[in-house]
């Protein structure tokens, strides 16, 4: 983005200064995270200046700005991964068996069942494994 002004300039010196920071410490914790769980890093400072003033006096002035900002957001959640529960079978077992619920009630597209490493008769794929990993 690209963002000009055009004023007319003065013969005293003029600048401006600005500081913003915040940090994770003064955050509350989120509501729904089970106690104990580290809060997340949050750091954001955006700061600059301007000045401006005279070359030669009524004629030519210089104008100079600066912006920064600084942001960063960190993750303290260790992501939660479904697994195959205990007695349910594998996870290929559960792909194959929703592939036939989905037969029941009409056709499995083939982009669908290739994802899921099935042909679309639903048997596993032997050369593709498919885009769900099994997670013991």
């Amino acid at each position: 983005m690209v963002n000009v002004g055009v004023k007319s300039g003065t013969n005293a010196m003029h600048g401006t200064a600005y500081a913003y920071g915040r940090n994770s410490a003064w955050d509350a914790r989120n509501f729904f995270e089970t106690p104990g769980t580290p809060q997340t890093p949050v750091e954001l400072e955006q700061f600059g200046g301007s000045l401006g003033g005279p070359i030669k006096t009524d004629k030519l002035f210089y104008f100079l700005n600066f912006e920064q900002q600084r942001y960063s957001v960190g993750n303290a959640v260790q992501h939660k991964v479904p697994i195959t529960a205990a007695g349910a079978g594998s996870a290929t077992q559960n792909l194959i068996s929703a592939c036939n619920a989905v037969r029941a009630t009409g056709p499995v597209t083939p982009l669908s069942a290739q994802l899921a490493g099935l042909s679309t008769d639903c048997n596993p794929l032997s050369n593709f494994p498919g885009l769900f990993p099994v997670n013991p």
